[in-house]
C-alpha cells in the first residue's frame, strides 16, 4: 500500500500566540538562523530585508593573516636585514659557494664550513657573538 508522508510548516509568528496556526509559506534565513512565515507576516519582513539590502555597506572580510602579537625578531635581539645589519642570506652564501667551486646543497640547509670559509672571505660580514 503505497503512502505519502506530508510535513506541514506552521508560521513561527502565528503560532507563538498559541491561538491560530497558520500554514509557513515563506522560510527566512538570517544569518545562520531560519524562521518559518505565513505569507501575512513574511511580507513586511521580507520588505524590510529589501530595505536593507539596498543601503547596507558590504564589510570587507580579513584576507591577511593575524598578526601572532609578541616581539618582532629584530626587537628579541635576532639578526635580519630589515634591522639595519648586513648578516648574508643562505642564498647569497649559497651563489658565492657556486661561484667559488665549494659545493653546497641547492635547497638542504648550508654546511657550517661553509659558512666559515664565506666569513674567511668576507670578515666583515660576521655576525658579532
Amino acid at each position: 500500500m503505497p503512502r505519502e508522508l506530508v510535513e506541514k510548516l506552521w508560521c513561527d509568528f502565528c503560532y507563538q500566540d498559541g491561538e491560530k496556526k497558520t500554514e509557513a509559506t515563506e522560510t527566512i534565513k538570517i544569518n545562520g538562523k531560519q524562521a518559518y512565515a505565513c505569507e501575512r507576516d513574511a511580507k513586511p519582513i521580507l520588505k524590510a530585508l529589501e530595505a536593507f539590502e539596498a543601503v547596507a555597506e558590504r564589510i570587507p572580510t580579513e584576507t591577511a593573516r593575524p598578526s601572532r602579537g609578541g616581539r618582532s625578531r629584530a626587537a628579541r635581539g635576532g639578526s635580519s636585514a630589515a634591522a639595519g645589519t648586513d648578516a648574508p642570506t643562505t642564498t647569497e652564501v649559497r651563489a658565492w659557494a657556486q661561484a667559488n667551486n665549494i659545493p653546497v646543497s641547492a635547497k638542504a640547509r648550508v654546511a657550517s664550513d661553509v659558512w666559515e670559509k664565506f666569513y674567511d672571505a668576507f670578515p666583515d660580514r660576521r655576525p658579532a657573538s
